[in-house]
């Protein structure tokens, strides 16, 4: 972390107690500052590219079940 972040205040004092949401604000207008562009959420084709990932894995594992139950099936489970 810069040198900057302790002198404006921007460092968490006691880590691990919940003190990092509440300096989210301060972080993402410092990164902003030190960057010299702003951040800023991601647009709709990120969230369309996510949930068609999720989507298309989703599919590839419900496309498994049928040899699942072929290969688990009480046929195949009997010890004669």
């Amino acid at each position: 972390m810069p040198a900057e972040a302790f002198r404006y205040g921007y460092h968490d004092t006691q880590p691990g107690t919940g003190s990092q949401n509440l300096m989210a604000p301060a972080r993402a207008w410092f990164a902003t500052e030190a960057q010299q562009h702003p951040m800023v959420a991601p647009g709709a084709a990120y969230y369309l590219l996510i949930a068609a990932g999720i989507v298309v894995s989703l599919g590839i594992i419900a496309a498994t079940f049928p040899l699942l139950a072929r290969i688990t099936g009480p046929e195949v489970a009997r010890n004669e």
